[in-house]
């Protein structure tokens, strides 16, 4: 499809900045980072990529929604490994892409009624229920997380 890409350090604001070129399109950006759990600071990427004209796509499959809502921060695309926290039960296979901008709903509609990557019911039905716990769950975690490092 002609898409490059470039790896860069983004707790480094200016390799990040001095690695663009007039034919980025987009910053791809893990608030934290797997598997270092390194922690970015999304506030200057938000303003670098509209000085630039660029598209900020967060994977937030760690913080989850219930931790982090991107969207509201500046973000235009987020993506969840729902498999993971929104799923929660192991039991189903799938990821989610969110956006806010409707002409940009309106591109990536269509391009996913093209590929088909479309749920069962029954999956969406899964990822439902591990919504209604998300919540819990995520707070269980920090809470068992904190008392390790307690100790």
């Amino acid at each position: 499809y002609g898409v490059h890409f470039k790896y860069v350090h983004f707790e480094h604001f200016k390799e990040v900045s001095d690695a663009l070129t007039s034919k980025t399109k987009a910053l791809f950006i893990e608030p934290i980072s797997n598997p270092l759990m390194i922690e970015i600071d999304l506030e200057p990427y938000y303003v670098l990529a509209k000085q630039r004209g660029l598209l900020t796509i967060i994977d937030n499959t760690f913080l989850t929604p219930d931790l982090s809502t991107p969207l509201k921060e500046g973000a235009d695309i987020v993506l969840h490994s729902a498999t993971k926290y929104i799923g929660g039960h192991n039991d189903v296979l799938a990821g989610v892409v969110t956006v806010k901008d409707p002409d940009l709903v309106n591109q990536l509609s269509l391009l996913h009624n093209m590929i088909g990557a479309t749920l069962s019911p029954f999956d969406s039905y899964l990822l439902q229920r591990g919504l209604k716990t998300l919540h819990l769950r995520v707070a269980r975690s920090q809470e068992n997380a904190q008392r390790l490092a307690k100790r």
